[in-house]
């Protein structure tokens, strides 16, 4: 086990050391395995801005060390720059958000890198 170090003590939020948005239940797999259950044909995704003003009063309260962005596959999601974008700006002090996926996609969203 670790220990989070604040290294902003002057904070008054809640340091989280990660989170995971998980935001679609679609995936362009269909593994045996897999633990999302994204393998039964589940469909539908979370836009941002559906979720920008909840996610503004939780960035009052917390602060994330390692934001985490999933799905089915987020890659996916046509939000996804708005996503990214969003939880950067909401979290600022730390990582970009990481991105769990497959990988099939990479080369096809448009301003990813």
């Amino acid at each position: 086990m670790y220990k989070i170090v604040d290294d902003h003590p002057d904070d008054p939020r809640s340091l989280v050391s990660n989170i995971e948005f998980y935001i679609t239940n679609v995936c362009n797999l269909t593994c045996s395995g897999c633990n999302r259950y994204n393998n039964y044909k589940f469909s539908g995704f979370d836009n941002f801005n559906n979720y920008k003003e909840i996610l503004e009063r939780w960035a009052e309260k917390i602060d994330i060390i390692k934001p985490v962005i999933l799905g089915g596959e987020p890659l996916l999601n046509p939000s996804i720059n708005q996503w990214i974008e969003g939880i950067r700006q909401l979290w600022p002090r730390h990582h970009s958000p990481q991105i769990q996926s497959n990988g099939t996609r990479i080369d096809l969203v448009k301003d990813l890198y």
